[in-house]
């Protein structure tokens, strides 16, 4: 799956408000973001410092999987959201998403490269 357009993938600075003294506090847009990715089936991140913008598996591993194991030709209609991180060493972006799904979803399904699922 590739993200058609660039618009569509919502901030993880979106969020979150600003650092008051080291407390990481919710954004105004809090109550609405955090519908949607409690609304979704699936989560991707995506890398926003990729030229070709690499999407991730967030949230939904199992979803994906039921739906790749089922037999059914009938196609099933998915809640899907991409949300941008800076995937770099300096920036802790991919630590808040991972908490931010686990917070409001009870998981995070994301896999280092490399890494074995849970």
């Amino acid at each position: 799956m590739k993200i058609g357009d660039p618009k569509d993938i919502v901030s993880i600075h979106a969020f979150f408000g600003p650092d008051k003294g080291g407390r990481i506090t919710p954004s105004e847009q809090w109550p609405e973001l955090a519908a949607h990715v409690q609304a979704a089936d699936v989560i991707f991140g995506v890398d926003m410092l990729d030229k070709d913008l690499r999407e991730f598996l967030v949230y939904g591993r199992e979803t994906l999987k039921r739906i790749a194991d089922s037999e059914s030709e009938q196609g099933e209609e998915l809640r899907i959201m991409h949300i941008g991180v800076e995937m770099s060493a300096d920036v802790d972006d991919l630590e808040r998403l991972c908490v931010l799904v686990e917070h409001l979803k009870g998981r995070c399904d994301y896999i280092p490269v490399g890494g074995k699922p849970k």
